[in-house]
């Protein structure tokens, strides 16, 4: 499997997934939650790694370096970048990750709401 076509099934998986709401129907806030649980894990798993490994190479030169403040502030400002990052909307894996929180959750909640042959007898 291609890095190209494995970026298509995550884009298709979390475009159907999107697509079988209604048109019109709102967000509840459960899925909100749920959207934003996903945006942090991405940011944190995915967006903090990358700018870590970006940080490590010595591009500073003797102008733009913002001295030893950057330095010790850098870690503040790289979780920002991936927490804000990880909020986008246009990030597919995103996207990917809360359809299969709310499907996971969807199959939990219908499971909850079965009855057991042990509470009826």
């Amino acid at each position: 499997m291609t890095l190209d076509s494995s970026i298509a099934t995550l884009s298709s998986s979390a475009t159907t997934a999107t697509a079988a709401r209604p048109a019109g129907a709102g967000v509840t806030p459960g899925e909100q939650r749920l959207r934003a649980a996903a945006g942090e894990v991405v940011g944190a798993v995915f967006f903090a790694p990358l700018l870590a490994q970006m940080r490590a190479g010595r591009w500073e030169g003797k102008f733009g370096h913002g001295g030893r403040g950057e330095e010790i502030f850098r870690g503040q400002l790289d979780a920002h970048l991936a927490a804000e990052l990880g909020k986008s909307t246009q990030f597919p894996l995103a996207d990917t990750l809360f359809a299969r929180y709310a499907k996971q959750t969807a199959a939990l909640s219908a499971q909850a709401t079965t009855p057991r042959m042990e509470s009826i007898a």
